[in-house]
């Protein structure tokens, strides 16, 4: 869930490729689309909340398994909070990325 309410990005609905995750919660719940964009980011709030409970918590589920799992989670959330960092890396990824591997922080 993370990962797919992360990636709808307003170039794609002006297109008119996809369906957004935003649209879809307007139409069933006959919301406005700042009240559909908050109730999503909760919904995404909340699902990464989960996540990180269930990974503290002693599972079947080797950690192996779990880890790649949160970390698409977190790089969906990198690339796509505020807008589609992938399909316009030159507007901020490259600075950013630049940071945290080429001039990473000294402790």
């Amino acid at each position: 869930m993370v990962v797919a309410c992360s990636c709808d990005t307003q170039r794609e609905i002006e297109r008119g490729d996809v369906a957004s995750g935003i649209d879809c919660y307007m139409n069933e719940y006959d919301a406005t689309k700042g009240e559909a964009y908050m109730e999503i980011r909760k919904i995404i709030e909340n699902n990464w909340k989960d996540l990180n409970q269930r990974c503290l918590k002693p599972t079947t589920v080797t950690r192996v398994l779990l880890m790649p799992l949160l970390n698409l989670g977190r790089v969906s959330e990198f690339f796509y909070k505020d807008e589609d960092a992938y399909t316009f890396s030159k507007n901020n990824l490259k600075d950013v990325i630049s940071m945290v591997l080429v001039d990473p922080i000294k402790v």
